[in-house]
């Protein structure tokens, strides 16, 4: 999501300027976050986490409109991103070991990300 996020951000100032501010706020809060989390080196995970409004409310608005995708295109783009940031902790509550948590989160990162670039590939100019 990062990624489709930073691809569907507008090319200059006017595309901001028109943006609601609810929009422009969650996004400002969450790419901050995100980017602060990992320089700051420490509390990664949690620093990093706070990033959410910008990958869960902002990245789905900006790109129906960048990419020009359907209602069912953002809610499987939405649920892969949401699904994505849970697995590891159901994981866990579900009694898998870590190692085994990680590798099904990896696992499932991976196929996510497959699927994401196969619905965004005929739209994005590489």
């Amino acid at each position: 999501m990062p990624l489709a996020l930073f691809l569907s951000l507008p090319k200059d100032r006017k595309g901001y300027a028109g943006m609601p501010f609810w929009l422009f706020l969650a996004l400002l809060y969450g790419v901050v976050h995100y980017f602060v989390g990992v320089i700051a080196g420490t509390g990664v995970f949690r620093i990093v986490g706070y990033g959410w409004p910008a990958f869960l409310l902002a990245a789905p608005f900006l790109m129906k409109d960048k990419f020009a995708l359907g209602k069912s295109q953002l809610l499987w783009l939405s649920a892969l991103q949401l699904l994505s940031a849970w697995l590891p902790a159901l994981a866990l509550k579900a009694g898998l070991s870590p190692i085994y948590a990680s590798l099904l989160a990896i696992a499932f990162s991976l196929m996510a990300y497959a699927f994401a670039f196969r619905i965004l590939r005929p739209r994005v100019a590489f």
